[in-house]
């Protein structure tokens, strides 16, 4: 088997300055096969200036070379480079071989020391060796037994288990997530749930075992209990027997005494594999710690014990609130009721776990919760799929706790349908326009779900409702062009995701004619899309108007309450006519979807029609009107995006799913996270767009969106004002 890049990335990664010496060692063979005349020279008595050289037997060497393992890379060159220069003055040449990560840094060194020092200096760093070793019989065993003596300790440690899945609290339930991670991501999509769950099981049983060290089945059952405790102990025995037998002779070993260990392919790639997940853990842990310096105070942060401590909880409460999303999608498939996790639950969470004395808990709490919320809904691409996977570890675990036969329990749900999307899904399609592809998370999400085969339709009232925000977007970026007069209210979403994308604002009026022209507005922005996403515009007032008048009149008032108090607390003024209107809109959605439904199946996720919705309140709708009323109401017929995602993942339609695209969904979205754009940002956008009017656009973006990050820090919370941005049509 061959070295896995991913475990030699890790153990390059790890070297620390200790282990200069090891270093040196596997530097000078890797380099042989290159270099046959390679002499290394260091020694206690000095080196002057150079660890190795290419020998030479008429002259001093022109070509030397300095083994490196310090961060401070730049300091270490130059010294070289001087005392080579001082000690070597044939030298010509400088190979600066070190294990750090360099690349296109070192572009400004090199014009340094050819001018300075009339060195070419050639710098191999950790990429050099990672796009070398392979395919190289001499420098793959070479970087193996590099490999084999810094990072196979580690990952054979209790450590590297012990510092994922956060949010658990025993060794055994740890790295049962880390192997349903690891499990979820190599097997089909059309392998059964229950069978990738309990494969990764006995892998978690059976890890760290060999022939030397083997378990009885009765052990491995007793690990298995531990994990999933369980009153269907013959269902637990039963599937952890078909998986043995399943991953018998290609996975592990059985012995005639009925013990079993992994085998020994089976220890080498899970050493790679969780290598893999070491290093897309630490891209994670820099994701929060970005996140964290670009909303706490830099004095605060100073301290590098609060950043320590900050990151803690960060982690900690986000992964609780990922177990919680979970559970919740279980508990709903359970009982029949779906519910809606609001990001509230991570300010509560975050203040669970908040225990630092002597600062503002409520501002820190505030604090915290928005990085939780940035790194959830905007990973870096390199973090997206590892979160999208711990994600769904724990909501594979939430199904083990609560039903081990996991397959029955997704049978539940429907496997064709229909999904009505509202105005707050509508909006974040059109604005993710201005992003590249892999920043993406509503137009991944439908374009899934249009992959799995649903079919995805919108009413004409929610294409009224975008249009008319067009235009209002556009009208409030006349008022704000020409200064003669000043916006009343929030910004439009529209207006305000073009500017915090660092966007010139010139151009918005011109990006707005991507989804609409002047004669034929609506039609317009239908045919979009239609065209993009195959989302079909289709009446379904008729069926509204087939519901019971009495639910009728209720689900409408309740509607228009919603809508009034909505516009109250965010001060726009009362418009009683736009409030109707919005109403009579979700009025149509919710009770069109009910009626669809009438011959559908009287399970809860056996029916077929939903209503895709960002606005929590509509999950409020049938408990607020039976008690104030005490008429009974049908089954909400409102999904949340989070539940559509993990339907998406789990249920019937995965396998249509195309894998790379399920990595993809993304993991958490709220409408809460829409950021609200004030007056004063708005100034600092145009400030720094003038001040910067020389630079490349794409910096100048880059420069727009920093200033804008660094002005809500000082601003304090303000996601929640972003909700009415998108609902204000």
């Amino acid at each position: 088997m061959s070295l896995h890049r991913k475990r030699f990335t890790l153990a390059l990664e790890r070297i620390q300055p200790t282990d200069w010496a090891r270093f040196e060692q596997f530097a000078s063979a890797f380099l042989t096969s290159e270099f046959d005349n390679l002499r290394t020279v260091a020694s206690p008595s000095g080196d002057e200036g150079r660890d190795a050289e290419l020998f030479s037997p008429t002259s001093e060497p022109e070509i030397v070379l300095q083994y490196s393992v310090t961060k401070h890379w730049t300091t270490k060159i130059r010294d070289t480079a001087k005392k080579v220069k001082k000690n070597l003055t044939h030298a010509r040449q400088l190979l600066y071989v070190t294990n750090q990560q360099i690349g296109a840094d070192g572009d400004g060194l090199k014009k340094e020391l050819r001018t300075k020092y009339q060195l070419i200096l050639d710098i191999r760093d950790s990429s050099f060796f990672l796009d070398r070793y392979e395919g190289d019989d001499h420098r793959e065993a070479v970087a193996e037994n590099l490999a084999r003596d810094i990072v196979d300790p580690f990952l054979e440690s209790k450590d590297v288990i012990q510092k994922k899945a956060q949010a658990l609290t025993t060794a055994e339930s740890r790295a049962a997530l880390v192997f349903l991670e690891l499990q979820w991501q190599d097997d089909g999509r059309e392998k059964g749930l229950t069978k990738t769950a309990f494969d990764a099981l006995v892998r978690t049983a059976l890890r760290g075992t060999n022939p030397d060290y083997r378990l009885t089945r009765n052990q491995v059952y007793d690990l298995v209990k531990k994990i999933i405790p369980t009153d269907d102990i013959a269902f637990l025995i039963a599937e952890t027997d078909k998986s043995l037998s399943r991953l018998n002779k290609n996975f592990i070993r059985h012995y005639p005494n009925d013990e079993f260990c992994l085998s020994h392919e089976e220890n080498i790639r899970l050493k790679s594999r969780i290598a893999e997940v070491e290093i897309n853990d630490q891209e994670l842990v820099n994701d929060i710690t970005n996140a964290l310096k670009a909303v706490i105070p830099e004095v605060e942060l100073a301290d590098n014990g609060n950043l320590l401590s900050y990151l803690s909880i960060c982690r900690i409460s986000m992964e609780k609130f990922l177990l919680q999303r979970g559970e919740l999608f279980v508990s709903a498939l359970e009982n029949g009721q779906l519910q809606h996790l609001e990001y509230g639950s991570v300010k509560r969470i975050v203040q669970d776990e908040l225990k630092i004395p002597n600062i503002n808990e409520e501002q820190l709490t505030n604090r915290l919760a928005t990085v939780i919320e940035r790194v959830l809904t905007d990973p870096s691409i390199s973090t997206a799929s590892y979160l999208r996977g711990i994600a769904d570890a724990y909501t594979f675990l939430a199904f083990l706790r609560q039903t081990p036969d996991i397959q029955s329990a997704v049978k539940k749900m429907f496997s064709t349908g229909e999904i009505w999307i509202d105005t707050s899904i509508v909006l974040p399609l059109l604005a993710e326009d201005l992003l590249p592809e892999e920043n993406w998370q509503f137009r991944k999400l439908i374009l899934a779900a249009k992959n799995a085969g649903l079919k995805i339709k919108v009413t004409p009232g929610v294409i009224e409702e975008v249009e008319r925000h067009i235009n209002r977007s556009q009208t409030c970026y006349g008022l704000v062009n020409s200064g003669q007069e000043s916006w009343d209210g929030s910004y439009p979403y529209l207006f305000s995701f073009f500017i915090s994308t660092g966007s010139a604002q010139s151009f918005f009026s011109k990006w707005l004619e991507n989804f609409r022209g002047n004669i034929r507005p609506e039609d317009d922005v239908s045919e979009y899309l239609k065209h993009f996403f195959s989302i079909e515009m289709t009446d379904i007032s008729i069926d509204a108007q087939k519901a019971d008048l009495e639910i009728r009149n209720l689900v409408k008032e309740t509607w228009v309450n919603i809508h009034t108090n909505r516009r109250n607390r965010s001060n726009n003024g009362f418009d009683p006519l736009l409030s109707l209107r919005l109403a009579e809109h979700d009025t149509e959605n919710y009770l069109g979807v009910i009626v669809r439904r009438q011959h559908e199946s009287e399970k809860a996720f056996g029916y077929t029609s939903w209503w895709l919705t960002l606005d929590h309140k509509a999950f409020e709708i049938k408990p607020m009107i039976e008690q104030s009323s005490k008429i009974k109401i049908p089954l909400a017929p409102v999904m949340s995006a989070d539940f559509l995602a993990n339907y998406l993942a789990f249920g019937p339609l995965r396998g249509k799913v195309a894998k790379n695209m399920h990595g993809a969904l993304p993991v958490a979205i709220d409408p809460g996270l829409v950021e609200y754009l004030s007056p004063e940002l708005l100034e600092i956008a145009k400030s720094v767009r003038l001040s910067a009017k020389d630079k490349p656009e794409h910096v100048i973006r880059r420069d727009v969106r920093d200033a804008l990050d660094n002005a809500r820090r000082r601003q304090g919370d303000i996601t929640n004002k972003g909700l009415n941005s998108v609902f204000d049509s």
